[in-house]
């Protein structure tokens, strides 16, 4: 009796292992999974990497990502357009990440321009761009760009971008920050290369430009246009950083992968218009608060960005 009870244990064990196992197998890949190349092809699952600003008291007014942010929002991440024919889609998020297979299956072996970076504060402050020859490139010849094996906007271009909208950008009277995922793949570009700008569709503009590197040199800079600037030099060519901007009562602060790079009175000139992103860096994610954020709430978004992209110091 007890020998064939622990026959039937073991029998019950064995299939319940075999269940197991079987289930494991037709699972989907795992949140955050990771696709490359025209075939999607998985390179690996990622930690927890939703939603940091769920977990913040301050919230921003706008921001954009690859990744999911805010899990309450449940739109589109980003519109795209196909070379092949102009024909434009939404594509949404799968779990942590916009579903790369979906993109990919719609890019095919083209490549695919982003038209808008849709918002994920709720505030409808989408990033478009609808000229085609400024839109940045997210599928090159049916290759996801990436940068560390995550998805990335390739707005190197000095005139590639999304243009801001008015109501998400500086106004020089109110606090404001800015937190900046991006690498400057050119640092000798025949101009400055850009990450975000107020004022005008170029990182030439005589008006306020935020996280850029100064032309021919290694420098993160955040100008003013008829102020102060801060230039730290530390930038390496084509490797991912974190950015912090910050602006408040006269002072102007720039942070580095987490840690103070410079500090400054300025003069923040008000912006007459939008605001842009791009202009000649590749960008994975920028959020805008209205407000100077805290030290913890600075080092809780840095600290996140840290984890999910691989960048040290945080």
């Amino acid at each position: 009796m007890i020998r064939a009870t622990r026959f039937a244990l073991l029998v019950v064990a064995a299939l319940g292992l075999a269940g197991i196992a079987s289930m494991a197998i037709a699972q989907p890949a795992p949140p955050g999974a990771i696709y490359q190349t025209s075939t999607a092809r998985l390179i690996g699952p990622q930690p927890p990497q939703c939603c940091v600003t769920n977990w913040m008291t301050t919230k921003p007014i706008a921001e954009y990502s690859f990744r999911r942010l805010n899990a309450s929002y449940n739109g589109p991440d980003i519109l795209v357009r196909r070379a092949s024919d102009n024909a434009q889609q939404a594509i949404y998020f799968w779990h942590d990440w916009v579903n790369l297979k979906a993109l990919m299956s719609f890019c095919s072996a083209t490549s695919c321009y982003l038209v808008t970076w849709y918002d994920q504060s709720g505030n409808g402050y989408d990033a478009t761009q609808t000229t085609a020859a400024d839109q940045g490139i997210v599928v090159n010849n049916g290759s996801l760009v990436t940068r560390v094996g995550k998805p990335a906007l390739d707005a190197s271009n000095a005139s590639a971008g999304l243009a801001i909208p008015a109501s998400a950008s500086a106004t020089g009277s109110a606090p404001s920050t800015y937190v900046a995922v991006a690498t400057v793949p050119n640092l000798a570009a025949a101009f400055n290369p850009g990450i975000i700008g107020f004022g005008s569709f170029s990182s030439t503009a005589a008006t306020w430009r935020a996280l850029i590197s100064s032309e021919n040199s290694n420098y993160l800079d955040m100008h003013v246009g008829s102020g102060n600037s801060i230039y730290a030099s530390m930038l390496r060519q084509d490797v991912l950083f974190v950015a912090t901007a910050l602006w408040q009562s006269g002072a102007l602060d720039l942070y580095y992968n987490g840690s103070s790079v410079g500090s400054s009175n300025a003069i923040l000139n008000t912006s007459s218009g939008a605001g842009y992103i791009g202009g000649g860096s590749v960008i994975m994610e920028l959020m805008i608060f209205s407000t100077a954020l805290s030290d913890a709430q600075r080092q809780q978004i840095e600290h996140s960005d840290g984890l999910v992209y691989g960048i040290a110091g945080q």
